[in-house]
């Protein structure tokens, strides 16, 4: 599970503009958005991922910045609790 450190994301529709642009990407399983730290974690299905360049590309494109990728072999749950104080879990 990829998280991400997002600049420029301050409200819930910002959340909302990239977890959209992240679930337009197959193979897509889970996104969670937290506003706080603007953290982004994405759960891909089996071996399914995506480039850092690829990541990077979505985010531009929904009009922010990426600060870091983190790669893990953690459960989405672990990692919510590691990096995240508030996700918005759709």
């Amino acid at each position: 599970f990829p998280s991400h450190d997002r600049g420029g994301m301050v409200c819930a529709f910002c959340a909302s503009s990239i977890e959209e642009k992240f679930k337009e990407v197959k193979g897509v399983q889970k996104v969670l958005v937290d506003l706080k730290t603007r953290v982004v974690i994405v759960g891909f299905e089996g071996d399914v991922t995506m480039s850092d360049q690829e990541i990077n590309a979505l985010i531009l494109d929904a009009g922010y910045t990426q600060r870091q990728i983190i790669r893990s072999e953690e459960s989405l749950e672990a990692l919510q609790k590691k990096y995240a104080q508030g996700f918005k879990n759709p």
